[in-house]
């Protein structure tokens, strides 16, 4: 499981979005075109990801090329 809370870095008010699911390929695929919808309507954003450690890599992996679109992740322990 992973709980993602979604920051623009614009920080308009009412902004922040948060996001759960489960640690598998749709979820993971949903979450990232959720984030790329968001940053191409709102700019830059900062994802704090909260997430057991052991699934981190598969996180990352998923997500890999999101840093390249202004999309800040920061990995938090569950």
């Amino acid at each position: 499981m992973f709980h993602a809370r979604i920051i623009p870095e614009a920080e308009m008010s009412g902004a922040e979005v948060e996001f759960s699911g489960e640690v598998v390929p749709y979820d993971l695929e949903t979450l990232r075109e959720h984030l790329l919808q968001m940053c191409y309507t709102q700019g830059a954003l900062q994802v704090q990801l909260r997430a057991a450690a052991e699934t981190h890599p598969r996180i990352r992996a998923r997500l890999a090329d999101l840093g390249q679109r202004g999309i800040n992740l920061v990995f938090q322990g569950a």
